[in-house]
């Protein structure tokens, strides 16, 4: 007896009123993140004002009733745009022994990693030669400011 013998009876009108389901639920879904997108616009434009005032204000972070504001400096790198800078990459992890796992890195964990090795790299000895650090294959990190938020 095969699985489809033990499956009850299903009526054309069902799988139609499944369909309907699922093709409402995906637009529904659909409408909704592009709610989301635009919500993100704003609120990353509204994150950028506040990152300018503080920078006209002189000022790394302001405490208003509603919660504090906090200017932040992040880094960020991208993932190797070449054949070339990808061999590097993926021949300095698996020098880490790193490579399975990061084989197919998506760009938060590359940046996490990265901001690790950094880390890991500098000699309070000497501070200035953190500035040297590279993991062959990933172009130097680009700092930016960001904002932080904080609820009261």
């Amino acid at each position: 007896m095969s699985e489809c013998d033990t499956l009850l009876p299903v009526t054309v009108e069902q799988v139609e009123e499944l369909a309907l389901k699922i093709k409402t639920k995906r637009t529904e879904k659909e409408e909704k993140a592009a709610i989301l997108s635009a919500c993100n616009k704003e609120l990353d434009d509204l994150e950028q004002e506040a990152v300018r005032i503080l920078k006209e204000m002189g000022k790394t972070s302001y405490k208003s009733e509603h919660g504090t504001l906090t200017k932040t400096v992040k880094w960020s790198v991208t993932l190797p745009k070449t054949e070339a800078d990808r061999a590097e990459f993926f021949a300095y992890l698996k020098e880490k022994g790193l490579f399975e796992g990061m084989v197919s890195v998506p760009s938060p964990t590359l940046n996490s990693f990265y901001m690790q090795e950094w880390e890991a790299s500098k000699d309070p000895s000497d501070p200035m030669a953190a500035l040297d650090f590279r993991i062959p294959g990933i172009s130097e990190p680009k700092s930016y400011e960001a904002l932080s938020f904080r609820k009261k």
